[in-house]
C-alpha cells in the first residue's frame, strides 16, 4: 500500500486513457495489437547524478485492434477490473460510469446480461489510481529499469496496451496505434533541504552558513524541508560534527504551527547525530511546496578556527527504496578565535615569569575550564569558556623560559573587543601597558581569528615621589637670576645714554 501514497500525478497520457472508453472499436475484431511499443521515462530534471530511480512497468490491460481502432481487454489471469472501470459481456474494458440525467455522448453496453447506458469518465481520481495500484500483482510486472541521475528508463518491445508505472510516484500511460512511442516525463519533483545557523554570537553571511561562537555558547540550527510531488519516505539526516554537541530541544513546525509528534519518528537523537523520519500518511497529506522546519541547539565544545571550523552537515533521503535517493549535502561552519602572547625583555630576548589575563569589553575576565573524559559514573564534560568578575578568579597564563610564550592561549573567543592585562610582572622589570585588540564580527579570515602580540618588559625601577620639590627650586632660581641680570643690564644702558 506504500505505493498508493505516491500516486499523485497523471501525465498527459491520461488523454489517451479516453481511448479506453471509446466506442470506435469494431465489434467482433480480434486482431492482436502490435508488439513494437516503447515507453521512455525521463526522471525529474533536478535529480542528483548519484541518485537512483527504479521504474517498474505493469501491464493492466491488453489491447486489440482492427488496424485502426482499439479495444482494451483483461490481461493475464485477471477475471475482473479495478474499481472505477467497467467490463462488458464482450470482454471490453471501459473507464466509464452509468449515465445520469443530462449526460450526453452516452453509449450502451451489456453487463451481466443487462443493458447499461454509460458515459465516459475523463479524469482519473485518487480512488481510481489507488484501485489500479491494488489491482496489479507481481504477475503483471513486465519489466524493471534502474537508472541514475536523469538518465531515461527505456522500455521497448511492448505490446500495445494500458500500463502502470511505479517509481517515486506512480504514473499511468497508454500506448495506442497513433503513438507507439510514449515519452513520459516523471513529474515527481525532487524535494529540497536547506540548513542555516539562525542564532549565534555572530552570523557571518546572509545565507546563515557560517558563524562565530564562543566555546560553551549555544548555536541554533534550522533545517527546512520542502515537500514536493511524489513525497515518500522523507528522512532527515543531520551529522552534528566534531566540536559541537547536540543539545536540543527539537521543534518541528509548518509555518507557526507545531507539528504533532505522532507525525514523525526520531530514529536517532544523540550528542552528534539527529535522524528524523516523517510518516508517509502525514507527508502525502501536505500540499506541494509546504515547508517543514526543524530547529534545535548545539553547544560549541572545541576551538573551531578558520583553518578547521566545526562543520555540521545534513541531507534528506526520500523515495520508495530507502537510501537510493538523497538531496545534496548542505554544510554549515562554526568558528571561534584565539589570541596568543610572546613575552620579551628590552633586548628582544624571551622573558619568563610574566602572567597575563584577558578582559572583555564588559570588564569581566576570561576563565577557561578544561573538559573531562567520561567515567563509569559520570558523563564527559566539554571545554568551556566563562567570564568572571574578579581578576583573581581568572585564568592566568605565564610566559615560559626559553621561548617567552605563554603556557596557554586564550582560545574559544567570539567576536568582540578584548584587553590583555599583565597581572604578574617579572622581578626587576617594569609592567607592560595593557594591549587591546578586536575580533571582528562577520570576518572568518585567519588574520581575524588567529591573533597574537609580543609584549616587552624593560628593566629598571621608577622610584616613587617623596613629596619634595627636588631640583625644581634650582631651575626656578636660575631663571630668576637670568631675568634679574637682564633687567640690570638694560637699566645701566639707559643711565649711560642719559
Amino acid at each position: 500500500m506504500k505505493l498508493l501514497k505516491k500516486l499523485m500525478v497523471v501525465f498527459a497520457a491520461v488523454l489517451m486513457v479516453m481511448s479506453l472508453t471509446s466506442r470506435i472499436y469494431a465489434e467482433g475484431s480480434t486482431t492482436t495489437a502490435p508488439s513494437d511499443g516503447e515507453i521512455k521515462i525521463t526522471p525529474p530534471a533536478n535529480t542528483q547524478s548519484s541518485s537512483k530511480n527504479t521504474y517498474k512497468l505493469y501491464k493492466v490491460f491488453s489491447a486489440e485492434t482492427d488496424g485502426t481502432n482499439y479495444s482494451y481487454k483483461l490481461s493475464g489471469a485477471h477475471t475482473s477490473v479495478p474499481n472505477g472501470f467497467i467490463l462488458d459481456d464482450a470482454g471490453n474494458v471501459y473507464f466509464a460510469k452509468e449515465a445520469g440525467e443530462g449526460d450526453t455522448d452516452t453509449f450502451v453496453v451489456t453487463v451481466n446480461g443487462v443493458k447499461k447506458t454509460l458515459v465516459n469518465k475523463t479524469v482519473l481520481g485518487a480512488a481510481d489510481i489507488a484501485a489500479i495500484a491494488a489491482y496489479v500483482t507481481d504477475a503483471d510486472l513486465v519489466a524493471t529499469k534502474e537508472v541514475t541521475g536523469t538518465n531515461p528508463a527505456d522500455f521497448t518491445g511492448l505490446a500495445y496496451g494500458y500500463y502502470y508505472v511505479t517509481t517515486t510516484t506512480g504514473t499511468l500511460v497508454v500506448i495506442d496505434s497513433t503513438k507507439p512511442l510514449v515519452d513520459v516525463v516523471d513529474k515527481n519533483e525532487v524535494p529540497s533541504l536547506d540548513k542555516k545557523i539562525t542564532a549565534a554570537d555572530s552570523i557571518v553571511d546572509d545565507e546563515g552558513k557560517e558563524a562565530i561562537a564562543q566555546v560553551g555558547h549555544d548555536v541554533e540550527y534550522t533545517l527546512t524541508v520542502t515537500k514536493k510531488k511524489g513525497a515518500e519516505n522523507y528522512t532527515v539526516y543531520d551529522n552534528i560534527g566534531a566540536g559541537l554537541v547536540y543539545k536540543g530541544p527539537l521543534t518541528v513546525k509548518v509555518g507557526t504551527s507545531t507539528v504533532d509528534a505522532s507525525n514523525y519518528v526520531i530514529k536517532t537523537e544523540s550528542s552528534n547525530s539527529l535522524v528524523v523520519e516523517f510518516k508517509n500518511n502525514y507527508i502525502s497529506g501536505l500540499d506541494d511546496n509546504t515547508v517543514i522546519t526543524l530547529s534545535y541547539f548545539v553547544t560549541v565544545t572545541e576551538d573551531a578556527l578558520q583553518t578547521d571550523p566545526a562543520k555540521n552537515t545534513a541531507w534528506l533521503e526520500y523515495g520508495h527504496t530507502p537510501g537510493e535517493n538523497k538531496t545534496p549535502v548542505v554544510e554549515t561552519k562554526t568558528y571561534n578565535a584565539k589570541f596568543s602572547v610572546t613575552k620579551k625583555d628590552g633586548q628582544g630576548q624571551p622573558l619568563a615569569g610574566a602572567g597575563f589575563v584577558l578582559m572583555n569589553q564588559a570588564g569581566k575576565y576570561y576563565k577557561f575550564t578544561a573538559g573531562t573524559a567520561a567515567t563509569e559514573t559520570k558523563p564527559a564534560t566539554p571545554d568551556s569558556v566563562a567570564w568572571v568578575d574578579s581578576i583573581d578568579d581568572a585564568t592566568e597564563y605565564t610566559s615560559q623560559a626559553g621561548t617567552g610564550k605563554l603556557n596557554g592561549e586564550f582560545t574559544g573567543l567570539c567576536n568582540g573587543k578584548y584587553t590583555l592585562v599583565e597581572k604578574t610582572v617579572p622581578t626587576g622589570y617594569n609592567p607592560a601597558a595593557d594591549y587591546s585588540f578586536e575580533v571582528k564580527e562577520k570576518d572568518v579570515s585567519e588574520a581575524n581569528l588567529i591573533q597574537s602580540t609580543e609584549v616587552v618588559n624593560n628593566k629598571g625601577a621608577e622610584l616613587p615621589s617623596t613629596g619634595g620639590i627636588g631640583t625644581t627650586i634650582f631651575h626656578i632660581a636660575g631663571a630668576a637670576l637670568v631675568l634679574g641680570a637682564g633687567i640690570l643690564l638694560i637699566s645701566k644702558k639707559r643711565m649711560n645714554n642719559n
